[in-house]
């Protein structure tokens, strides 16, 4: 739970940081942050999470003409389990206009709460051993494919795709 707190501080952090150049950008119309929130699904797995990018790298190519790099966290289940989740990455957006291609990799920390939480009353209850809190944290790459419709103008933000860990995503949010 430390670690997704810490997550949770570094993330709010960078936003502060960053929020200075909401101004000078706006100013400038060149949109480096973006912030959204996402909702994904497939019959067996849930997400539910919010993402902030940072723009790194702005080429002249329409093959890659961006590089983020992103933060971000939520919430997913599955069946009976579920609990947070951290997330980290690069997304390269290829495309003009608004109209663009995300391909993004990185890693993702799922953290499975309802099971710590079911282990934790087996223990007190039976006697077991008791859960350790670590166990139930799992890294796992993380990775996705979608389209993404960015006005620099108005900053709106649609995305959709497919990715881990979010499934068969649907999102929205702005850029600024």
């Amino acid at each position: 739970m430390r670690f997704f707190k810490a997550l949770f501080i570094i993330l709010l952090i960078s936003i502060n940081c960053f929020s200075q150049t909401l101004y000078k950008n706006t100013l400038d119309k060149e949109n480096k942050n973006a912030i959204y929130a996402n909702i994904g699904f497939v019959p067996v797995w849930g997400v539910i999470n919010a993402a902030y990018e940072r723009r790194l790298l702005k080429t002249n190519s329409a093959f890659i003409n961006s590089l983020w790099a992103k933060v971000g966290g939520g919430y997913w289940v599955e069946f009976s389990s579920g609990g947070p989740h951290a997330m980290a990455g690069i997304t390269a957006l290829s495309g003009t206009g608004n109209h663009h291609i995300e391909a993004s990799v990185g890693f993702v920390s799922l953290y499975n709460y309802a099971d710590y939480k079911k282990d934790l009353q087996s223990y007190e209850i039976v006697g077991n051993v008791k859960p350790s809190r670590g166990d139930y944290l799992n890294h796992h790459p993380a990775g996705g494919l979608g389209y993404r419709y960015q006005n620099p103008e108005t900053g709106f933000i649609v995305r959709t795709g497919i990715s881990f860990p979010e499934a068969i995503y649907v999102g929205v949010g702005f850029c600024f």
